[in-house]
C-alpha cells in the first residue's frame, strides 16, 4: 500500500526582513532533535543556547553544519543592528546656525564686558577677548573647518585658565553647549558621507543570507531524507516541526504586511473622502425640489386652461361639422343608445 510521506513546505524566504529571517532560521536550529531530549513542542527561547546536547543521528544533521548556518547568522545579526541613522540637510543648517549664534556671543559678550564700569568683569572680558579675538567671523568660515575653529578657540579658553572668567560673565553655559553642538554637527555630518559604506554593509548581508538560506535548505533536505528512508517518532516530529516554524514565520509576515497595507490605505482616505465632503456644502439637490415641484403645479394649468373637460370639447373645437378619425365610433354608439 502506498504510503504518504511528510514533505517539508515551501514558503518565500525571500519576502521575509532580515529580522524574520533571523528568527526563524534560529527557532529551526532549536528545534533540531539531539540525543538528550527532543526539543519538539517545547516553548523556544529567541536566541538558540550555544551548550547544548549532541545532535541525534536520525537526522542526519552534522554540528558542522549547523554551526555554518550560525556563523552567517551572527554576522548578519552583527551587521543588521548597526545604526544607518542620518541627518538631513535641513537639519545640519540648524545646528549650524546654533553654533555660530554661541561662538558669536562668546566673543562679542567678552568684548562689550570690556567697557563695563565693574572693574572685575572688565578685567574678565578683557582677559576673554585677548584670546577669542582672533575668531571673529568664524561663522563665515566653511563648516569643516569652522569645526575645528571652534575646538581651538574652545582649546585656547581652558589652555589659558579662563574658566573663573567665563563663569563670571555667565558664558560656561554658553561654552558647554556650543562645545556639544559642535560634537553633533561634526559626528553627525560626518555620517552623511557613509551612504557607500552602507551599501556595502546591505550587500554583505545579502550575500550572507544567501549563503544562509543555501545551508538550511541542506538541513532541511537531510531532514525530509531521513524522514523518507528511515521514518522514526523522532524523524517526522523534525520535520513537523519546521514545517510549523515556516508557516508561522509566513503568518507573520502576512500580518505585518496587512498592517502596512491598512496604514497605506488609511493615509490615503482624506482624499477619497473629499468628494463626499462636498456634497453637503453644495445643497444643490434641496434647492432643485422646488423647481421640480412648479412644472407639476404648471401642468393643470397648461392642459385646462378654461377648466372645461378636454375630453367634450376637443373634437368639437376642431371640426364641429367632421369629427375626428380617432372618434368615429363615438357618435355611431350614440343613436344605437337611443
Amino acid at each position: 500500500m502506498h504510503k504518504r510521506y511528510l514533505r517539508i513546505e515551501t514558503i518565500a524566504l525571500s519576502v521575509l526582513n532580515n529580522a524574520e529571517f533571523l528568527k526563524l532560521m534560529r527557532r529551526i536550529i532549536f528545534r533540531i532533535p539531539r540525543k538528550a531530549s527532543s526539543s519538539g513542542g517545547e516553548d523556544l527561547p529567541e536566541v538558540q543556547s550555544a551548550d547544548m546536547e549532541e545532535i541525534s543521528e536520525e537526522v542526519y544533521i552534522d554540528q558542522e553544519l549547523v554551526d555554518e548556518l550560525e556563523g552567517y547568522l551572527d554576522q548578519m545579526d552583527e551587521l543588521t543592528r548597526e545604526t544607518t541613522a542620518t541627518l538631513t540637510t535641513e537639519e545640519l543648517q540648524k545646528l549650524e546656525k546654533q553654533r555660530d549664534t554661541l561662538a558669536g556671543y562668546i566673543i562679542s559678550t567678552s568684548l562689550q564686558a570690556t567697557y563695563l564700569p565693574i572693574a572685575e568683569k572688565s578685567k574678565a572680558g578683557k582677559e576673554i577677548y585677548i584670546v577669542v579675538k582672533p575668531y571673529q567671523g568664524i561663522g563665515k568660515e566653511p563648516n569643516e573647518q569652522e569645526t575645528t575653529l571652534i575646538k581651538n578657540m574652545l582649546g585656547d579658553i581652558e589652555s589659558h585658565n579662563l574658566s573663573s572668567q567665563m563663569i563670571l560673565l555667565g558664558l560656561d553655559d554658553v561654552a558647554a553647549d556650543l562645545k556639544r553642538i559642535n560634537d553633533q554637527y561634526e559626528e553627525l555630518s560626518a555620517g552623511r558621507d557613509k551612504p557607500k559604506a552602507r551599501q556595502r554593509v546591505r550587500e554583505k548581508v545579502k550575500e550572507l543570507r544567501a549563503a544562509a538560506t543555501e545551508v538550511y535548505q541542506e538541513i532541511a533536505d537531510r531532514a525530509f531524507a531521513a524522514n523518507l528512508l528511515h521514518p522514526t517518532a523522532i524523524t517526522e516530529e523534525y520535520v513537523l516541526d519546521i514545517n510549523n516554524e515556516l508557516l508561522l514565520a509566513e503568518e507573520n509576515y502576512n500580518r505585518r504586511k496587512k498592517g502596512e497595507d491598512d496604514k497605506t490605505s488609511e493615509d490615503e482616505k482624506p482624499s477619497e473622502e473629499k468628494p463626499s465632503e462636498e456634497k453637503p456644502s453644495g445643497e444643490k439637490p434641496s434647492e432643485e425640489k422646488p423647481s421640480e415641484e412648479k412644472p407639476s403645479e404648471e401642468k393643470p394649468s397648461e392642459e385646462n386652461p378654461s377648466g372645461e373637460n378636454p375630453d367634450t370639447e376637443t373634437p368639437d373645437t376642431e371640426n364641429p361639422s367632421t369629427p375626428p378619425t380617432g372618434e368615429t365610433e363615438e357618435p355611431d354608439d350614440r343613436p344605437v343608445v337611443q
